[in-house]
């Protein structure tokens, strides 16, 4: 069958597809909304806590994964000797919480995330070991299926340091292979200065490496014995198994000296100045935080036992170093802080929600409270609009007061808001943020004496967030660290990523804090009822605000044709993508406005429209939007995964706050995530995340937030029910294609050159808004057989550009011009093909509206003509949307019938370069694309 054939008939089938066009159900999607809105608000109440004050909270906890609580378990088991009543039952629990968390090939990975068929090394190593000292046998299938993935990718040698130092601790991998820092390393290192996690968890572990404190004794619980002999007890606590090649007789033997009856030893017999720096970290008052941890992290505790216990017994040995005055401290002091440490642990076993939080680290009550607050008093604003006589927001507002006067007790001393409990010498950007927009929805920043102290604690607040800012104009999480000290990271980098040692600013805690200070600015003025605008009072943003706003701007991410933010705290650019617009969308900035302002807003508005088709291009075939901890390490990965109800959340209120009318494509992105949000609730009862949303440390930490998946799908569905209010009837295809534009009817083409831009030294907005009201007003689109007049209106938009006049309203005119000249040029094509083959007018003419639309914004909005790099980016997305109809071997033809339509000159006169001159705008584009193709 010849080309020309196929084409046909794939074109004619093409025609006569259905395109099903119909009206929104607005009752339907209304009633839809509202049940699962309902619904989630219940959801959350009956998770409602209170305090001893009989103020209502929520604490939903939060799990970092099996191979942190198999970490957890060990030391539990065998370092601490803490006693319950329930730990058989733990134990029990969290081995079948292993088994169902394994993967067919018989890996680990720290969750068990959808968008994985395999799990890592150091978990499987981990999850292997922790199992087999809760004697599981070694023989069974899924025991048998973990040995054989581990030796298939290298065995413990293989691991990481992780894996390495646990193993090393209960003596089954050799010290000296195991990475160390110099102690005079850390003599000169201030660790406190780094990022809040560093000093808790660092100081342990250096420590225990260089004493190499290892278990020799074990004493097995009465729980885990189950009438074993003593040696077979002991061969639980070897995995010999797991070596390719075994190390050799490293192992210490009975002739080392057992410091204590504890069942660890150390081979370092005299302590130094790391000792006493590790000491004196442990003994500074304030670092052992009220609830006994250090760090409110429980493994960093449970070894921070381990080091006291230790340096204790050094202490005492007439062979060890002698206490200066300084450091000297009294036994019963370290005892205490021991035994404070272990009432800490002894309360973390198992959480009751439904025994997934085996080892959990800390608890985020005032976070989760934060998100609630949010979510019940967004959906709260949208029903009292839906219904004003039902006032339900202030309804709500009253019910939750008790709530807000809660949160003021996350305000530590600074001003700052911290995670929780155990977080209030702690603050960080994030909680302070999201505090002071719960308080602001409560209605507790307004005026009045009731009022006082919410507005002042949300002023600290501000003031914290504003002395926090880094050189970058960006904001991190916790504090200013040492990030760009290259000796510091050369050092490190043996233990852990970057994201581990530092805490730099990102996206993401960027955007929710510049939301932050715009609404506190807009509750703390004078006008609070007037809005603050970037275009209308650029010189009313706050100056912290403004330095956001240029952060925003230079941190995108750019990945060819894809705009997008990362995210530092979520996975990945959907959260950091969503958590930025939001920020920008508070401070005014939406697509296609021009921003007044510093020229680093110009392009603002721009870059937001990028993202957000961006975003519409990654929604998946169900309606969600997903995404992997895989794009941290392959940026191609970016919006690559399957559904999950946070990131369509997130993705949904993105594309929602945009307030864009009239662009079929995104309100159908919007309808189809909304869909999904509901038939997720109306199918399961809930919202519940099935992949990893939450991110600890890139590339190293991941976190499930069960706060996620119950407040982010509210805020987004409240903003869907808002939305809907304002559309009560629209038509949508359920055929993704390029908007349709109606064919102008106009009547006098010369009345155009009435219009003339404004000059150079009276070129304003008011005057480029005149100019393009003056063409609107004078477009004319009449049945012409020749294309002269369109070559005059591409060269008026010409003009425009290159005077930096582009405005949304010639949005509008160009897509007027697209949809006339796309009508004749499918007429001159017909023509010239003599029958040859048949191009539907409808199919082809929304291809050539669509390239010549995307050119025009991916090209020319405010770049200008096709130069340098534009070529190529211009050429893939003319190949792109012509490749949907023809072969990528025609594609030359093509392209020579588009030419001879515009011009009268030979197609190698038209490649020529002379012809750049004289070739009218259609012209340009094709010659971008020849250049660059050729």
């Amino acid at each position: 069958m010849s080309f020309h054939l196929q084409l046909a008939i794939y074109l004619l089938l093409l025609s006569f597809s259905p395109i099903q066009t119909w009206a929104l159900d607005y009752d339907h999607q209304l009633t839809r909304v509202s049940q699962s809105l309902e619904q989630g608000v219940d959801n959350l109440y009956q998770l409602q806590k209170r305090d001893r004050d009989d103020r209502p909270y929520w604490n939903y906890g939060y799990y970092l994964g099996s191979l942190h609580s198999s970490i957890y378990l060990l030391y539990y088991l065998y370092f601490l000797k803490i006693e319950q009543e329930n730990v058989p039952n733990n134990i029990e629990l969290f081995r079948q919480i292993l088994r169902q968390e394994q993967y067919q090939d018989g890996s680990w990975k720290d969750f068990k995330d959808k968008n994985f068929d395999s799990g890592t090394l150091d978990a499987t190593i981990l999850n292997y070991f922790a199992l087999k000292v809760m004697g599981e046998n070694i023989g069974s299938s899924h025991m048998r299926a973990a040995r054989r993935y581990i030796l298939q990718h290298g065995g413990i040698e293989a691991g990481t340091f992780l894996a390495k130092f646990t193993l090393a601790v209960f003596n089954n991998y050799p010290w000296k292979k195991v990475p160390s820092i110099p102690a005079f390393w850390l003599k000169s290192i201030d660790l406190e200065g780094f990022a809040q996690w560093i000093a808790p968890n660092f100081y342990p572990v250096f420590y225990m490496r260089k004493m190499e404190i290892t278990v020799t004794k074990p004493t097995f619980p009465t729980s885990l014995q189950r009438g074993d002999l003593p040696d077979q007890l002991n061969r639980r606590l070897k995995v010999d198994e797991l070596f390719i090649k075994h190390p050799g007789s490293w192992r210490r033997r009975s002739v080392r000296r057992a410091l204590n009856d504890h069942g660890y030893y150390s081979n370092k017999l005299k302590m130094n100045s790391a000792s006493r720096k590790t000491l004196t970290y442990y003994l500074k008052p304030g670092n052992q935080l009220p609830n006994g941890s250090w760090g409110a992290y429980g493994p960093a505790t449970a070894m921070g036992i381990v080091v006291l216990q230790d340096l204790l017994k050094q202490m005492r040995n007439r062979y060890s170093w002698k206490v200066s005055h300084q450091l000297t401290v009294k036994r019963s002091t370290i005892l205490d802080k021991i035994k404070h440490a272990k009432s800490y642990l002894a309360n973390m076993s198992l959480d009751a929600l439904n025994g997934n939080y085996y080892g959990l680290q800390s608890y985020g009550q005032f976070w989760d409270t934060a998100l609630t607050v949010s979510a019940l008093m967004d959906v709260a604003r949208v029903n009292s609009i839906e219904n004003p006589s039902s006032n339900a927001e202030f309804v709500q507002q009253q019910r939750l007061k008790p709530t807000g006067e809660y949160l003021l007790t996350a305000q530590g001393s600074d001003g700052g808001f911290g995670f929780g409990h155990d977080f209030q010498t702690m603050a960080d950007a994030d909680d302070t943020s999201e505090i002071i927009l719960a308080l602001t929805k409560l209605g507790l920043l307004s005026r009045g004496k009731d009022n006082q102290r919410f507005r002042q604690a949300a002023w600290d607040g501000y003031n914290w967030l504003s002395k926090l800012q880094s050189k970058d104009l960006g904001m991190p999480a916790f504090m200013v660290t040492h990030d760009s000290h290259p000796i510091l990271r050369f050092i490190f980098q043996l233990f852990a990523p970057d994201g581990f040692l530092f805490d730099p600013s990102s996206p993401d805690v960027s955007g929710h804090a510049l939301e932050a200070m715009i609404e506190m600015s807009n509750n703390l003025s004078n006008k609070k009822h007037l809005p603050l605008d970037l275009v209308k009072h650029p010189k009313r943003l706050p100056l912290p605000a403004q330095k956001l706003i240029t952060y925003l701007t230079n941190s995108v991410t750019r990945n060819g044709r894809q705009v997008m933010w990362k995210g530092k705290w979520g996975v990945n650019y959907l959260y950091g993508t969503s958590a930025a617009l939001g920020g920008l969308y508070k401070a005014g900035a939406t697509p296609g406005r021009l921003l007044s302002g510093p020229k680093r807003y110009h392009q603002l508005g721009h870059t937001i429209m990028q993202s957000l088709r961006w975003l519409q291009s990654c929604q998946n075939s169900d309606g969600g939007f997903g995404e992997s901890s895989d794009s941290y390490d392959h940026i191609a990965l970016a919006c690559h995964g399957k559904s999950s109800a946070s990131q369509t959340a997130w993705a949904l209120n993105a594309l929602i706050g945009a307030k864009i009318d009239g662009d079929q494509q995104l309100d159908l992105t919007i309808i189809k995530a909304a869909q999904y949000l509901m038939r997720q609730m109306e199918q399961q009862g809930k919202w519940q995340d099935e992949t990893i949303v939450g991110t600890g440390f890139p590339g190293f930490l991941y976190m499930r937030y069960d706060a996620y998946p119950r407040t982010f799908p509210l805020m987004a569905l409240a903003s869907y029910k808002e939305w809907l209010l304002t559309r009560r009837s629209a038509t949508f295809s359920t055929k993704i294609s390029p908007p349709r534009y109606q064919r102008p009817i106009y009547q006098d083409q010369h009345n155009l050159y009435q219009c003339t831009p404004p000059k150079a030294h009276n070129r304003n907005f008011k005057t480029s808004v005149n100019y393009f009201r003056c063409i609107q007003e004078h477009l004319q689109c009449q049945d012409h057989n020749q294309i002269s007049y369109l070559e005059n209106l591409m060269f008026k938009t010409m003009e425009a550009e290159q005077s930096s006049l582009f405005t949304p309203a010639a949005h509008s005119w160009f897509a007027q011009v697209n949809s006339c000249f796309a009508n004749k040029l499918h007429d001159r094509l017909q023509q010239l093909s003599k029958d040859n083959f048949f191009i539907p007018r409808d199919s082809a003419c929304n291809l050539i509206q669509k390239t010549l639309y995307q050119a025009h914004q991916e090209c020319f909005e405010y770049y200008g003509f096709c130069n340098g790099s534009h070529q190529e980016k211009l050429a893939g997305t003319i190949y792109d949307n012509l490749v949907t109809i023809i072969k990528p071997t025609d594609y030359r033809i093509w392209l020579k019938l588009i030419i001879k339509t515009l011009f009268t000159t030979e197609f190698e006169q038209v490649l020529s370069r002379d012809a750049l001159a004289t070739a009218p705008m259609m012209g340009r584009y094709i010659l971008c694309a020849l250049r660059a193709k050729r």
